[in-house]
């Protein structure tokens, strides 16, 4: 099957007419419905209706259309491979939760310098949602995440596990009731944090309702806020003891269904020929 016609007739299908199909592609519109008619002889079967609307897509052109957004992404992504294989960056922007940047972070980049020093290596931190939507804008190489993110333009690396606990000040981890302690106000980052998304879950498990949110950007200032007693969090175990604020904290353990979360480090398909990128992603695999 002509590739080139499954171009154009995804085209005509995506944009709903032949004329704005014509004039996307800078192709004749006779031409165009031509080269569509010579499809549909080829795979013996009408793929489009025609109207004065528009067209719509037949059962078997629906069938087809999925394949073909299939086949030209494919495509693309082959060429874009070819083109860029083996190219090598002299930077490397990474986007990372605080949680992570403040602790096993600093030891992969050190580990990464030594092999790499003449590279600049530049880490952003942000929410979950906001890294991997950073990554495929092409703002960042890749993302320290929580979760796989399953995406059709991402690739994601396993990391590692982390344990999560509920965090509160001392005076409040005298008690181990849980639904107790979630009735404090909630201290979370932004919408798009994996663990705000975590910690909301279980307030919806057990029943309750938050009595209060406060926002942060900062992971200290959160950890400071809860030792001074303003409320609660959930966040890895680590990042607890990466803050001398931690020394006025305590930790409760989750029920098992809360208690982890895989963090994974997703970057662009595209980027597979990045040999800079590559490099790091060995790095945190422990290859040489």
């Amino acid at each position: 099957m002509d590739i080139t016609l499954l171009r154009y007739f995804y085209t005509v299908a995506k944009e709903g007419s032949f004329m704005a199909a014509a004039e996307k592609l800078d192709y004749a519109q006779s031409n165009l419905s031509m080269r569509i008619k010579q499809l549909e002889k080829t795979v013996g079967a009408e793929l489009l209706i025609r109207s004065r609307n528009g067209v719509s897509l037949t059962e078997k052109g629906r069938i087809l259309f999925g394949y073909a957004e299939k086949i030209l992404s494919l495509s693309e992504e082959a060429d874009y491979a070819l083109r860029e294989a083996g190219y090598q960056t002299k930077s490397l922007t990474i986007a990372a939760m605080e949680s992570a940047a403040v602790t096993f972070l600093p030891a992969l980049l050190s580990d990464y310098h030594r092999a790499y020093p003449d590279i600049s290596v530049k880490v952003t931190a942000g929410t979950t949602d906001a890294d991997v939507q950073a990554v495929l804008a092409n703002d960042v190489d890749a993302a320290i995440v929580v979760g796989e993110n399953a995406h059709e333009e991402l690739c994601a690396v396993p990391l590692r596990q982390e344990k999560l606990v509920l965090i509160v000040d001392q005076e409040a981890g005298g008690t181990q009731d849980l639904p107790e302690l979630l009735k404090k106000p909630l201290l979370v980052f932004p919408v798009g944090c994996s663990y705000r998304r975590l910690l909301e879950r279980m307030l919806s498990d057990f029943g309750l309702a938050p009595v209060d949110k406060m926002e942060f950007t900062s992971l200290g200032a959160i950890l400071a806020s809860i030792s001074a007693g303003l409320g609660i969090s959930v966040f890895p175990e680590t990042a607890v003891s990466a803050f001398s604020a931690g020394k006025a904290l305590c930790t409760i353990p989750l029920p098992d269904k809360y208690a982890t979360a895989d963090l994974y480090l997703v970057y662009r398909k595209r980027s597979a020929g990045n040999k800079t990128l590559m490099n790091f992603i060995d790095t945190l695999k422990g290859e040489p």
